[in-house]
């Protein structure tokens, strides 16, 4: 990842110390020059020894050194100022990747938990067709004619008929009607679970429907597969069903 190229204020800041340090050496060096030639003579100049000599070189350059230190340690401070500018740069282009890389993973996940859903409500239309047929047997074998009931073959073969045409709960709206209008809680349990076939049909109901609870849990972070599930009329029945294996009558 490459930082940003530097404003343009700051290259001129520091080109404008080294203009300026540049020019300062240039004429101090001149100056220097024009006062031994100018103004001592060079053979005087040489004549006074290396002692004198070294004394006035290093009295001459000193002002240099302390003027280039200067420079260098605003160049320095300029050159921290730029790296800092640098690594802010790469920190800020390094966060937004990170935004980006989330808000990928968040779209990412959020179309897995589309797919999820929408693979799961396929698969629940199937589960309430066949929690539909599991109804369809717990009323016939507590209704019909040959069980003893008041719904004659034609009746019977008319709701299987809306059964088959897509009306998955048209046994589930029975059950819960007879479960209003019973009489006692007892008449309630007895719609369910009073004979060995009534009692594995509506175990297997639950087990169905409890399963098909469980994949919406897993799918579903709001809770609102879940509701609209129990808030449907098999998920009416499936708590009903639940409700009456608490009314058993006492053992005898």
């Amino acid at each position: 990842m490459r930082p940003q190229s530097e404003p343009p204020d700051a290259m001129r800041d520091s080109n404008w110390l080294l203009r300026l340090g540049v020019g300062l050496t240039i004429a101090w060096v001149l100056a220097q020059l024009y006062y031994i030639f100018g103004v001592v003579g060079f053979d005087r100049f040489v004549a006074e020894g290396p002692p004198s000599v070294g004394g006035f070189l290093e009295g001459a350059f000193a002002p240099l050194a302390f003027l280039w230190l200067v420079i260098g340690f605003f160049l320095q401070r300029e050159e921290l100022q730029r790296s800092s500018r640098a690594i802010d740069l790469q920190y800020q282009e390094m966060r937004r990747a990170t935004e980006q890389a989330e808000a990928q993973a968040r779209a990412i996940a959020a179309n897995e938990q589309h797919a999820r859903q929408e693979a799961f409500l396929r698969l629940s239309r199937l589960i309430h067709q066949q929690l539909g047929v599991r109804a369809g047997l717990l009323f016939v074998s507590s209704q019909a004619v040959a069980a003893g009931g008041p719904v004659t073959p034609e009746e019977s073969r008319t709701m299987w008929s809306a059964l088959g045409s897509g009306d998955e709960h048209v046994f589930a709206r029975a059950m819960m009607g007879l479960h209003f209008t019973a009489e006692e809680d007892r008449d309630s349990w007895a719609l369910f679970w009073s004979t060995p076939i009534r009692t594995r049909h509506s175990d297997t109901f639950l087990e169905v429907f409890g399963r098909m609870l469980d994949r919406a849990r897993a799918c579903d972070t709001d809770g609102l597969l879940v509701e609209t599930l129990l808030g449907s009329t098999n998920g009416q029945l499936y708590l009903l069903i639940q409700q009456t294996r608490g009314f058993a009558p006492p053992a005898t």
